[in-house]
């Protein structure tokens, strides 16, 4: 166990070589690494009731309407190109419901992906590091699970259970500092985050 999370440290902090967001010039105001200090209790909202967590999420970052609603914004393929044709402007609700039910990572992503460019944020260093172990950790899930179920080895299959656990745990803890991360982000009375032992500027705090 100790192996997997220590390959947290391989993965690369760089952005994607083709991040359109590399260029961007605004910061989170709170990194996801920071998220649980900061709004612990964002964090368990989105962690522990995802969906009503991520539906509330994605009508905050479209202005507190869903009158702009497509599905995932159009950000995540294969959805991509049939965004907005799928009845969602007839059924918002509905949609987005079956969204965030149904395809929670994809919705989560689209949301973030929404926020940083309606607010030219770019992307964490360490966010990248961090969704990346997340992603490799999914992958080995599968592929543990694959190899269990067509070989006939107990071991196999006690392993393959354990990382199943552990990605779910890091799936949802992820999650939960993605959403925690967001609120802070979307609440205009929240300053930066200054650190341990330091509270973070309100927005007259920083006219002033």
């Amino acid at each position: 166990m100790a192996c997997i999370f220590n390959a947290f440290f391989c993965f690369s902090d760089e952005p994607l070589e083709d991040d359109p967001r590399f260029g961007n010039q605004s910061e989170w105001k709170v990194a996801m690494k920071d998220a649980p200090a900061v709004a612990g209790n964002l964090m368990c909202w989105t962690c522990f009731c995802q969906p009503c967590a991520l539906y509330d999420l994605r009508k905050k970052a479209l202005g507190g309407t869903l009158e702009n609603y497509k599905c995932c914004q159009g950000y995540i393929w294969p959805m991509s190109s049939r965004a907005g044709k799928c009845g969602e402007s007839s059924s918002p609700e509905f949609c987005l419901c079956l969204e965030v039910c149904c395809c929670e990572g994809c919705s989560i992503s689209a949301t973030r992906m929404l926020i940083q460019d309606n607010k030219n944020i770019r992307s964490d260093p360490c966010d990248n590091r961090i969704i990346r172990f997340q992603n490799w950790l999914q992958l080995l899930n599968c592929v543990c699970q694959i190899a269990a179920a067509l070989t006939d080895q107990a071991w196999l299959d006690n392993a393959a259970d354990i990382i199943q656990c552990i990605a779910f745990l890091v799936n949802c803890t992820v999650m939960g500092c993605m959403g925690a991360q967001m609120y802070y982000e979307l609440d205009d009375s929240k300053g930066p985050y200054a650190g341990p032992g330091n509270s973070a500027p309100g927005i007259q705090d920083m006219k002033s």
